[in-house]
């Protein structure tokens, strides 16, 4: 990916999350996987941090404590986050529809539901991350498995069919 591709995803970040990088967050990491539509970008706060990333153009956002031994068994998409909030009630369908959507919808939307459960997911993620740790384990899990009967499941057997 060109410097040039980088830059545009930093600035579109910046125009998108500017409330993040407003309220003390910083950008710290942005990696780009040298294959097309594959990077990620890591804003940090003193407590936490945030991971948008794009895996072949499907632009994710997911949360992780700051001081946890493993940032990776520790994240947890926007998603899922939501679906533990709203204790299995909102199943949030960020996929439906992507290969449609540029960058910039994707992120627009991403930001759209940070602003709008951003209040009720800091503070999952700070000091007293262990004290919710297992139930949003328990939510990423069934999360995954609706996603899976959803998506995928329902692709297998649709092809036998």
């Amino acid at each position: 990916m060109a410097n040039r591709e980088i830059d545009s995803i930093l600035k579109d970040i910046e125009q998108y999350f500017k409330f993040l990088l407003d309220s003390g967050y910083k950008i710290q990491n942005v990696k780009d996987f040298g294959r097309k539509g594959e990077w990620h970008v890591f804003l940090v706060s003193p407590s936490r941090i945030i991971k948008i990333g794009s895996d072949q153009g499907s632009v994710s956002l997911f949360f992780a404590p700051l001081n946890s031994d493993s940032i990776r068994e520790n994240s947890f998409s926007i998603e899922s986050v939501i679906y533990f909030l709203s204790k299995g009630e909102n199943f949030v369908d960020t996929y439906k529809g992507i290969w449609f959507r540029s960058r910039k919808n994707q992120l627009k939307k991403l930001s759209y539901l940070l602003t709008e459960y951003f209040e009720e997911i800091t503070p999952l993620f700070g000091e007293n991350f262990q004290l919710y740790k297992s139930d949003l384990i328990s939510a990423r899990k069934k999360y995954f498995e609706l996603f899976m009967d959803k998506y995928v499941r329902k692709r297998k057997k649709n092809d036998w069919e």
